[in-house]
């Protein structure tokens, strides 16, 4: 008898049909429609197993009962067809094969491309959508713009609050009279003449900057560097530093290039402060010769507005 062969089927297909359910309450917030959909299937599949294939099963009915039984269910998804098809093969903007995950537990029918996953605190799709209020997110205070003076004793040098800090470090060699410079490839002053140095990492002391950074600069290592004074910088565009100078007598290593800075040797009566950066021609030379120094510079770009330069006698 055909009601007693569709018995097992029918009871797998309903099964299949709830665990799809179950499997897409995993997914509300993306497949809410078929969600439903699945729910509506299992109701016609049920129905029709209980009322057709068992009662005319047991009750010996004549086969035209489950035509009928079949009918009906055509006719109940034929109504109910807006929300018991909501399901695509490829996606309706692009048109592009979906995967299963796309086609089964999500609404839009769109792939992944055309239809990016929502952020954790949008509203869930759907009918419930209208009826929850979304988060008002805080607006982030604006901030005053900081001012930033043309002079050096318009500013609060004690309270300034720096980008960051750096070192630099002048290698000399006192047999020939020279000093190591670099013409600066990368970073603030590319293009310039320089020394070599860099931006202090966290947790880095300034005198453990200035042999990291001449080694990976330009392979040297500084022998017993001498702290020789401050510098303090503010850019018009906001960026400030703070500077600390070293000297060295002596080195170890091999001189390279690198993608940082191209160095050579300059005898110290020949230094092209016209390549460097301008407050270099108040203070370098007496650095170099040991005395200890503080500045503070203010600029706009490469063109210094003000200074005040501290020199210990």
């Amino acid at each position: 008898m055909i009601a007693e062969k569709l018995t097992e089927p029918v009871f797998w297909l309903l099964a299949a049909t709830a665990i799809l359910n179950i499997m897409q309450r995993r997914h509300h917030k993306t497949c809410e429609k078929k969600r439903i959909s699945t729910l509506i299937w299992a109701v016609i599949i049920f129905g029709f197993y209980v009322i057709v294939i068992l009662v005319a099963s047991k009750e010996n009915i004549s086969e035209y009962f489950l035509i009928a039984g079949a009918g009906a269910v055509a006719l109940a998804a034929y109504i109910l067809r807006g929300k018991a098809f909501p399901y695509k093969v490829k996606c309706t903007s692009c048109g592009t094969r979906m995967n299963f995950d796309r086609i089964l537990y999500y609404d839009s029918n769109m792939c992944e491309k055309c239809d990016p996953p929502q952020e954790e605190n949008e509203p869930k799709p759907g009918f419930l959508a209208k009826f929850i209020k979304p988060v008002e997110q805080p607006q982030p205070e604006e901030k005053e713009p900081v001012v930033i003076p043309d002079k050096v004793e318009e500013v609060d040098w004690d309270s300034w609050e720096f980008t960051e800090q750096a070192v630099i470090c002048y290698i000399k060699n006192p047999e020939t009279n020279e000093v190591l410079l670099i013409n600066k490839k990368t970073g603030l002053g590319a293009g310039k003449v320089n020394a070599p140095g860099g931006r202090i990492e966290p947790g880095e002391m300034p005198l453990e900057a200035v042999v990291r950074e001449c080694q990976e600069e330009v392979g040297l290592t500084p022998i017993d560097p001498v702290y020789v004074g401050d510098l303090f910088f503010i850019f018009k565009n906001g960026h400030s530093l703070r500077g600390f100078v070293y000297t060295a007598e002596a080195h170890e290593g091999e001189m390279i290039e690198t993608h940082e800075a191209e160095p050579f040797w300059c005898d110290m009566a020949r230094i092209p402060y016209d390549k460097m950066w301008a407050d270099d021609l108040l203070w370098l030379e007496k650095a170099l010769n040991g005395t200890k120094i503080s500045g503070r510079f203010i600029f706009d770009d490469d063109e210094m507005l003000s200074h005040d330069l501290a020199i210990e006698d």
